[in-house]
């Protein structure tokens, strides 16, 4: 008696360490459940600068609106207007107003043909799920909930069956939407405070799913695969010289219906900014990255290593 009773103990504290006694646990403990893919894996990319156009600051650090060619990027004391569809030098418009209100449901993410779940985060560091009453459709109950490894400032993504969400634990998160299950993390390196932002567009002949990350402190732009969250793609304020330093993202990135990128910067003086365009292209291969072939007699490990010499150099 007394040995079964141990031993129902001992299952119970392992359960609780596999991340299945409570509704309130660290995504982390759950086990890595792989998703299927079925779509094709997005290629190595570069993210080319198309566009650099100053704009009047201070930048005000609010969301970018998108409609069609137009961006609305909030500044201290009202909002520019860019035009991208116009030519050089009549593209920018300062308007001195408070930016239109955006509707807000309360931080939640609505998803479903009839809107029947969502999801939100909360600050000091949970994600919550909840679906809709079957008979009382104003009444929504708790599908599950996470208690997460640190805060979640920012509004989690939905990207197919997938929500993903990032962390100041420097990580971002993919969770299966149906339980909460952990299917991947990636760590990079910094705390992620701006929403991710998801991208679909085409890229040579096919279409693919992105997530684009600008982690802390603003200098850089992660693009991430959301099946298994691999970066494809990075870029770096000064790529190609010394890093501006002073240079900073201040919000979250917006894509345009081309699939263009536009990003909002911070320059050092207070009262200059630019809004960056890049472009994604897939990224061209060099001659020395083709594997190396043993010459005739060669040992093939040889080979191999003097390749390793070779890519160091």
């Amino acid at each position: 008696m007394l040995l079964a009773i141990g031993l129902l103990v001992l299952s119970a504290a392992a359960a609780r360490g596999q991340g299945y006694g409570s509704a309130t646990l660290d995504p982390a403990s759950f086990p890595t459940l792989k998703p299927i893919r079925k779509t094709p894996a997005p290629p190595p990319l570069t993210l080319e600068t198309a566009l650099e156009i100053p704009i009047p600051g201070p930048l005000a650090g609010g969301a970018l609106t998108v409609d069609g060619d137009t961006v609305q990027v909030p500044v201290i004391g009202g909002y520019v207007l860019v035009d991208l569809g116009e030519e050089e030098g009549s593209r920018v418009t300062r308007v001195e107003a408070e930016p239109p209100v955006r509707s807000d449901d309360g931080g939640w993410i609505l998803t479903g043909k009839k809107k029947r779940r969502r999801f939100r985060t909360e600050p000091e560091g949970r994600i919550m799920a909840q679906k809709r009453a079957s008979l009382r459709s104003s009444v929504w109950k708790r599908r599950w909930s996470l208690r997460t490894p640190g805060s979640t400032p920012a509004p989690p993504l939905l990207v197919g069956k997938s929500i993903l969400f990032g962390c100041s634990d420097n990580r971002v998160y993919s969770l299966k939407a149906r339980n909460g299950h952990r299917q991947w993390y990636q760590d990079l390196g910094h705390r992620i405070q701006f929403p991710l932002v998801h991208w679909h567009g085409g890229l040579g002949a096919l279409k693919y799913d992105l997530v684009l990350v600008v982690p802390h402190p603003g200098r850089s732009i992660r693009v991430l695969d959301p099946f298994d969250g691999q970066t494809v793609a990075r870029f770096q304020l000064g790529q190609g010289d010394a890093p501006l330093i002073e240079d900073e993202i201040v919000s979250h990135p917006a894509t345009l219906p081309d699939g263009r990128i536009v990003l909002p910067v911070q320059k050092y003086a207070s009262e200059e900014a630019v809004l960056l365009v890049l472009k994604p292209e897939i990224q061209k291969r060099k001659a020395d990255d083709r594997p190396a072939m043993p010459y005739n007699g060669d040992d093939p490990a040889e080979a191999g290593s003097r390749e390793g010499r070779t890519k160091t150099q």
